[in-house]
């Protein structure tokens, strides 16, 4: 009833009228005229329905040339209302203000909380990417992220990943896909504007050559957006000359590609198999506490007693458990030498080599050989690596403990197949 009365009144018949979402409903009217006809029509609503309207529970927002004092039925006028979650604002700062300001409380409170959980860094980052950042994404598509909030809520992230840890891997690799030696993190300055400038395009191709179209070109010149103004010139032109099936993922990626870094620990050591690396990061089947721990041994932040005595953090670089020089090599192979031949035992079976340098640069490196035993190798060096960087009191009984719990779970899940190797054993019993 409201929109057949007051879209006659439209000087653009393109443009809402109307917005009803629940019980809200969002009314907008482009001229003084349509006022009293807006307060007819709901009054014989009320008449024929012999329902009472609150007014007082609705809210009158002026915009634009309207008189700021022009009202109906007592309608409180206001400076901002609140629609579908989002505050709309007469002033464009004070809308980002009263937008991401509650936000940004609401990341921290949640980053406190989510502390006392005893998760992964894994886990941290999906329940960051899933959870905590979700109200970001959404107000993001409409409001541009200020520089400031951002970089508060990216430190909140450091912070959240990282209490408790000596040494931390730098957040440009954490922005990188697994397969490349990241996490998957999501950064949020870029996330931010790729769901912006996908708003705005994806805008400007459904109002073509219509007032709306103009009104994004007016608003990208304003000082609020030009770093939007700036991305959008980041974007490659293959996906600017297609918009329409142009996705967020692509300007997320395109953005992040600008300043891709790469990792510090492939700079240290160019000659690795990065790629042979990372890609087994992406086996699934495998626990994330096993594979944190693995991604912490090849990126080299296990804080041994001689990083930290490198770093002024202790007193003596000698391993608190034999005496000797306590580097990362020495915790995983010599320190615990029952262990460690245990271990060197399922491997050679498995991998077919008499050559134990083979298997130390195996277990120290990651480097896994490409035959039909390298998910039951993968398995159990994680669950190695994990267990000798997580537990101070390493026998071959804890060890072995910790393996067969593994196991059971991969038999719940009907996977224990893939830890049977070539001779048809389970690569436990060999």
């Amino acid at each position: 009833m409201i929109h057949h009365n007051l879209h006659a009144e439209n000087c653009n018949n393109k443009l809402f009228t109307t917005l009803a979402y629940a019980d809200d409903m969002v009314i907008l009217l482009r001229k003084e005229q349509q006022l009293p006809v807006l307060h007819q029509v709901l009054h014989r609503y009320a008449m024929a329905s012999t329902a009472n309207i609150n007014f007082r529970k609705s809210n009158l927002l002026p915009l634009g040339h309207w008189p700021p004092s022009l009202t109906m039925a007592n309608i409180p006028i206001k400076d901002f209302v609140k629609i579908l979650g989002m505050f709309i604002h007469t002033d464009i700062k004070k809308m980002i203000e009263l937008n991401w300001n509650p936000i940004l409380n609401t990341i921290r409170y949640m980053f406190s909380k989510q502390l006392i959980r005893n998760l992964n860094l894994i886990q941290k980052i999906w329940n960051i990417n899933l959870f905590i950042l979700s109200k970001v994404w959404y107000i993001a598509q409409i409001i541009p992220l200020p520089e400031d909030v951002a970089q508060r809520i990216e430190l909140g992230i450091t912070y959240y990943l990282w209490t408790g840890h000596i040494y931390k891997i730098a957040k440009s690799q954490l922005w990188k896909r697994t397969e490349q030696g990241g996490c998957g993190l999501i950064a949020v300055n870029n996330k931010s504007k790729a769901l912006l400038i996908q708003t705005l395009l994806q805008r400007k191709i459904k109002y073509k050559n219509s007032i709306t179209s103009k009104l994004i070109d007016f608003t990208l010149q304003h000082p609020i957006f030009r770093r939007i103004k700036m991305c959008l010139n980041k974007i490659p032109e293959r996906l600017l000359n297609d918009p329409e099936s142009m996705t967020t993922k692509e300007i997320y990626t395109s953005l992040l590609a600008v300043k891709e870094t790469i990792p510090s620990i492939m700079t240290k050591y160019p000659n690795m198999k990065w790629k042979r690396i990372w890609k087994i990061f992406t086996l699934p089947n495998i626990s994330t506490d096993w594979k944190t721990s693995a991604y912490k041994v090849v990126n080299d932040i296990v804080p041994t007693e001689a990083k930290k005595y490198h770093h002024n953090i202790t007193h003596s670089p000698l391993c608190q458990h034999c005496g000797s020089f306590d580097t990362l090599h020495h915790r995983l192979t010599t320190c615990r030498p029952v262990v460690w031949s245990w271990l060197c035992r399922k491997l050679i079976n498995a991998s077919h080599t008499d050559n134990p340098n083979d298997v130390r640069r195996t277990v120290l490196q990651l480097e896994m050989p490409n035959h039909s035993n390298k998910f039951a190798l993968t398995w159990i060096i994680m669950g190695y690596l994990h267990y000798m960087i997580s537990d101070n009191n390493t026998t071959i009984a804890g060890l072995q403990k910790l393996l067969m719990e593994a196991e059971r779970n991969l038999r719940r899940k009907g996977r224990n197949n893939l830890l049977i190797i070539e001779n048809k054993k389970n690569i436990l019993n060999i």
